[in-house]
């Protein structure tokens, strides 16, 4: 790739995919508690954050092995 970014493993796609899950399951946590509106835009971030790093990664990860995703699916 012209940027020269590592691909990576399919590890660490799982691993950045459950840590996404996990905190989409303390939003809506927090939400049902009807709490910490402040933490839950802290975590919306993040979740935000952690989206774009995996969708980057399956990218990466995808133009590596010859694969291509169709977005928006």
């Amino acid at each position: 790739m012209s940027d020269h970014t590592p691909t990576p493993s399919i590890c660490t796609i799982h691993t950045t995919a459950l840590r996404l899950s996990g905190v989409l399951n303390a939003v809506a946590f927090l939400e049902n508690a009807g709490e910490c509106k402040e933490g839950q835009s802290a975590l919306i971030f993040l979740a935000e954050e952690l989206g774009q790093e995996l969708e980057n990664a399956l990218d990466r990860y995808s133009t590596e092995h010859g694969a291509e995703c169709t977005r928006g699916i």
